[in-house]
């Protein structure tokens, strides 16, 4: 049977990418539209590569938070058969992921307070910080983990070098596909458009030829994540679930026995 896979996009760690009006603060700015075409691009080079590799079930989640997370363009989506996931808020955490076998997620960037293009971690006005399970983790490492409970190996990671190194750091062999090379928050060396996608062609051919060898990424149970915001204003405590713990002013820690029952309060709470 051809393997099923799940592509998670972001926009930040998309080749060409390096300052915020390109991101979608503003969802009619010219430089937000010509990054949507970057990140299609990106998604285009990846169903590419996964079909050369055999795949063909995939499901893509356009995971980028601005404009209502409608950011792939989909009439530029060259396979008609791929599952496109749009629009927020979603009901769940990756949705539709437990029906795939394999991760691969494009567009990462570095966490908060790393060395990366616009680094941050959910939000970059909010948030100072993630930790899971004693892990300091950005979102690259939160949807790994996520996948990993579910038993499924994040298989690459393509964004600016931050984000690759915090893969990589989790799981030595997962293929990386880097893009860009941090020189500030809004500054990077990048490679060329094309460049940058025969790479994601490749690394994700090569990523899923060689599935095997690329296990989940796995921390014991139970999980706690702890989130650090600027103030605690920002969480959504009116109501918490009783899995949620109120820290200090500025902290709450989840906690659950599978990642899932931790994600729907993380998504309740943040």
């Amino acid at each position: 049977m051809s393997p099923k896979l799940y592509i998670s996009t972001d926009l930040e760690g998309v080749h060409s990418l390096v300052i915020e009006r390109q991101f979608g603060s503003d969802p009619n700015d010219p430089m937000y539209q010509e990054a949507r075409k970057y990140l299609t691009d990106e998604v285009n080079a990846v169903v590419r590569g996964a079909k050369r590799a055999g795949v063909s079930t995939i499901i893509v989640n356009d995971g980028h938070g601005a404009n209502f997370s409608v950011n792939i363009i989909p009439d530029l989506i060259e396979d008609p058969d791929i599952l496109l996931i749009q629009g927020s808020p979603k009901s769940e955490y990756l949705p539709l992921l437990e029906e795939c076998e394999y991760l691969i997620s494009i567009g990462c960037h570095g966490m908060a307070g790393s060395k990366a293009v616009f680094d941050h971690t959910m939000s970059s006005k909010t948030w100072v910080k993630m930790i899971v399970n004693n892990l300091e983790a950005g979102e690259v490492t939160l949807q790994m983990v996520y996948a990993g409970d579910l038993d499924i190996p994040t298989l690459m990671i393509s964004g600016d070098e931050a984000a690759c190194q915090e893969a990589r750091r989790n799981v030595p062999n997962i293929i990386t596909a880097p893009v860009k090379r941090a020189l500030s928050r809004s500054s990077a060396v990048c490679l060329t458009p094309a460049k940058a996608l025969k790479l994601i062609e490749l690394k994700t051919y090569e990523a899923l030829v060689n599935r095997d060898k690329i296990k989940p990424f796995k921390l014991k149970s139970p999980y706690e994540i702890m989130i650090q915001k600027l103030h605690v204003s920002s969480f959504k405590l009116y109501s918490p679930p009783p899995n949620v713990e109120k820290i200090d002013e500025r902290t709450v820690l989840i906690r659950g026995d599978n990642m899932k029952e931790v994600m729907k309060s993380f998504l309740d709470v943040i």
